[in-house]
């Protein structure tokens, strides 16, 4: 599973939109509880300067150093580490 989470969110304001609180909880964190129960080899997140812990919920966190790359850049980055995974 590869996660994207490394967008501008520029349509979203100065907030860090992934922090953002929904019915009680981080809205990225509705995207992790959603996957939590499938079975995958491994759980990857590509991010950049969020403050969110997904590494204690399971996921390997990658951190993509160029955001303005575009989506491209974050699925290069998730797709390369899933390779070294085999």
């Amino acid at each position: 599973l590869i996660l994207l989470a490394a967008g501008r969110s520029r349509r979203f304001g100065d907030a860090d939109k992934l922090q953002e609180l929904f019915l009680g909880k981080p809205l990225a964190y509705h995207v992790v509880t959603a996957l939590e129960d499938m079975p995958f080899k491994a759980r990857l997140v590509v991010c950049s300067g969020t403050g969110l812990d997904f590494a204690s919920r399971g996921y390997v966190v990658l951190h993509n150093h160029n955001p303005d790359d575009g989506m491209s850049g974050s699925v290069k980055l998730g797709v390369a580490a899933a390779r070294e995974i085999g």
